[in-house]
């Protein structure tokens, strides 16, 4: 709203419209505004910033401990021991041990943590006598050898693999050469199997065809976001030249999908400690929720894997943990929302207020006519949600 409403002021000004002047801020509210914008900026690149995929509680802990030291009020919603925490000892746990400062942890502090000590499986038997150098690098070259002498192409071909190692750097050549050596007719075996006119890949060839077809169906569907109806439209069917089918199929492969997905995951997930994040929104009349597992990227094995669960600090989260004993991390970008918006309220909020009603003014069939003979840029409303609204409304 802020960044908007900077770019189209001089035009606002050409429109000679005394309740939309009458509305328009000072110079020395215009100063105040450029200087906040800024502030917010700043902020606003702090919200990008622990959304990256590398942040840590660390990271937020910092933003948010220099954020304090430029706007002390902000300790209320961000400090360490701000009321909104859920789980503050475990947080601050996290922190320390991220800072390589693990001595430091307090009694309490150690046993929140309790849940996330790892440790690497046993490679070897500890009363094994230990392997000699030369012992091990005849065991390496004999892995070498036995990963060399596998192939999944060859398993495919219907070839026992080769026992032998040839020159580095050539497998393909290599491959080619001993196919041709030891098995004379498998051209003619190859081209049969794909078909003189097939137009399909040469691997496509060794798939099912119908599990190809209901692939690329699902693989549509999903990557354009589209309507389980849509494989039943007359105008997909005209123009696609995959075979038809039904949305009962599609649905039920779909929903087979999901198990096979649920399965990989659950398999994925055994034996490691993990997280749950929740993370909802909504667009328009449409309701999302996305649920994702956080996972370590060391092997670990712990009594308890669940550890912990990231989402908003809302009833229905704080009501899954409580259900399952388990711990919630607040989003850190909420809490910083909810700091700033706090500090919009206590500094500029008659400043946004003016901004907002010409803003709701300048939509008006009266106002809006003229001023896109002046500008192609469109006045837009604050979001009530987000702090970032007022950004761009400005």
């Amino acid at each position: 709203m802020l960044k908007r409403y900077v770019a189209i002021r001089g035009f606002v000004h050409q429109l000679n419209d005394r309740t939309i002047l009458s509305l328009l801020s000072t110079d020395e509210q215009d100063k105040e505004i450029d200087i906040l914008l800024g502030i917010l900026g700043e902020l606003e690149s702090g919200t990008k910033d622990q959304q990256a995929e590398d942040s840590t509680i660390l990271d937020a802990r910092n933003l948010f401990d220099e954020t304090i030291l430029l706007y002390p009020d902000a300790a209320k919603r961000l400090g360490p021991n701000a009321d909104i925490l859920v789980s503050p000892n475990f947080e601050s746990a996290v922190t320390k041990l991220l800072n390589n400062a693990a001595g430091q942890l307090s009694a309490v502090e150690r046993e929140s943590v309790c849940g996330l000590q790892m440790y690497s499986p046993a490679t070897q038997n500890p009363s094994d006598k230990p392997l000699t150098l030369a012992e091990r690098a005849k065991k390496r070259k004999k892995t070498s050898h036995e990963d060399r002498g596998k192939s999944e192409h060859l398993d495919v071909l219907g070839v026992q693999a080769p026992t032998q190692v040839n020159v580095a750097s050539s497998g393909y050549t290599n491959l080619y050469s001993l196919l041709k050596l030891k098995h004379p007719g498998l051209a003619g075996i190859y081209a049969e199997a794909i078909g003189q006119n097939s137009k399909s890949a040469p691997l496509d060839a060794w798939f099912d065809p119908k599990a190809t077809n209901i692939f690329n169906w699902i693989e549509w569907l999903i990557m354009n976001e589209h309507e389980f109806t849509f494989v039943e439209s007359q105008l997909t069917r005209k123009n696609s030249t995959l075979k038809p089918i039904s949305v009962k199929t599609i649905k039920r492969y779909c929903f087979k999908l999901v198990k096979a997905v649920e399965r990989r995951v659950s398999s994925a997930m055994a034996g490691r400690p993990y997280s749950i994040v929740f993370d909802g929104w909504s667009n328009d009349s449409t309701h999302f929720l996305g649920m994702f597992v956080s996972l370590p990227n060391v092997y670990a094995s712990i009594e308890k894997w669940f550890v912990c669960l990231i989402g908003d600090n809302c009833s229905t989260n704080k009501a899954t943990v409580n259900l399952f004993s388990r711990l919630l991390i607040g989003c850190h970008s909420h809490r910083l929302n909810l700091a700033v918006d706090q500090f919009l309220k206590a500094n500029v909020s008659d400043v946004l207020s003016n901004v907002a009603a010409v803003m709701v003014k300048l939509r008006s069939l009266k106002a809006g006519g003229p001023l896109r003979l002046t500008t192609m840029l469109k006045p837009k409303l604050r979001n009530a949600t987000r702090w970032t609204g007022a950004v761009s409304m400005f």
